[in-house]
């Protein structure tokens, strides 16, 4: 979500609306506010958010990125094997 906020913000109107978040402010802002309320909603759910919380092992990162990257389809933003590490690696 925060990867793909910055290529079309707008359309998290429409997710915040429905979770109850505060529309006001630029649709960057929402935006935000957003992808913040989500991560905190997977927290108090107790979803696991870190590949390595989930048995994935750091070496395993390359291979996935060569799946991801052929899995990408329709995306609001150009999406590389860069970014998709990028990804990764954060979630890692």
């Amino acid at each position: 979500m925060a990867f793909n906020s910055s290529a079309r913000p707008e359309r998290y109107r429409d997710i915040a609306q429905a979770i109850g978040i505060e529309v006001g402010g630029t649709p960057r802002e929402v935006a935000a506010r957003t992808v913040e309320e989500v991560h905190q909603l997977l927290r108090d759910l107790d979803v696991p958010l870190r590949l390595r919380d989930v048995g994935v092992t750091e070496d395993k990162l390359p291979a996935l990125v060569e799946v991801a990257i052929k899995n990408v389809g329709p995306n609001p933003r150009r999406t590389t094997a860069k970014d998709l590490q990028g990804i990764l690696l954060a979630a890692y």
